[in-house]
């Protein structure tokens, strides 16, 4: 059947203009790699860039995991991402 998880995680940047990374563990992994959508929880979007990236050379890896990537134009902010992956359980 259909398996949706979703979360709130927070990723500091160390510097400006640099991505930050943070590996998502899903807490039940997929059967096939889901489908992953992730948006910033800021009061000013215009300065950040959220990113979502598969990982892992081994297909089984896009399974239990997600990338997210997080980059600042203004400053070095924690910053809380939503996301939410949608897939077969």
């Amino acid at each position: 059947g259909t398996l949706i998880q979703w979360g709130l995680t927070q990723i500091k940047p160390t510097a400006v203009n640099t991505p930050a990374t943070l590996l998502v563990e899903y807490p039940i992994p997929f059967s096939v790699a889901p489908i992953i959508v992730a948006s910033a929880s800021t009061t000013v979007p215009e300065t950040v860039s959220v990113g979502v990236s598969r990982v892992g050379t081994q297909i089984t890896d896009n399974k239990r995991h997600v990338l997210l990537t997080v980059t600042r134009k203004a400053d070095t902010s924690s910053t809380g991402v939503f996301w939410i992956a949608i897939g077969k359980g």
